[in-house]
């Protein structure tokens, strides 16, 4: 099971690092809900090492306990993971584009665009790209972001 609890602690990190969780070609989470999936991850192994450690000094009500949070931890981490592999909006390259839903992530326009999650901020801030803020993310409409990439195209192969 340590091994288990290792792997998902450092993917943990990965995505505590990045800033960004996304799996089998879903959706990405990002920003303070991929730190939120990032403590799901990391919360096993701290509890497994927890009840190594008190086994250690002998306190077998502790050493059962973090053992039993080990295990309720690493199913809510499974829950985690097969949610999002069957229920999480796909954005999945279906033909060569992308897949959109009805509203888009920055991330996900940053996709279809080919260009940088930078540069859709930027577009968003000076107020090329309409957007709206939820939360802490931006969404932005599929028309909008359509309409965008489509005059982009045409103003490019104009200039060429």
């Amino acid at each position: 099971m340590i091994i288990i609890t290792l792997l998902l602690f450092i993917y943990g990190i990965r995505v505590f690092l990045a800033q960004k969780y996304q799996l089998f070609g879903k959706r990405a989470v990002s920003r303070g809900d991929a730190r939120n999936a990032s403590l799901i991850f990391v919360l096993p192994f701290v509890a497994t090492i927890l009840g190594l450690a008190f086994s250690a000094i002998g306190a077998a009500l502790l050493v059962n306990l973090f053992n039993a949070l080990s295990y309720v931890f690493l199913a809510i981490a499974g829950t985690l993971v097969g949610y999002t592999a069957f229920f999480a909006p796909d954005s999945t390259l279906e033909h060569g584009k992308l897949v959109l839903s009805d509203t888009v992530t920055t991330a996900t326009a940053a996709s279809y665009m080919n260009i940088p999650e930078e540069e859709v901020l930027y577009l968003i801030d000076t107020g090329i790209l309409q957007a709206r803020k939820v939360n802490d993310e931006y969404r932005i409409h599929k028309e909008v972001l359509i309409g965008y990439f489509q005059t982009k195209q045409e103003l490019a192969a104009r200039n060429t």
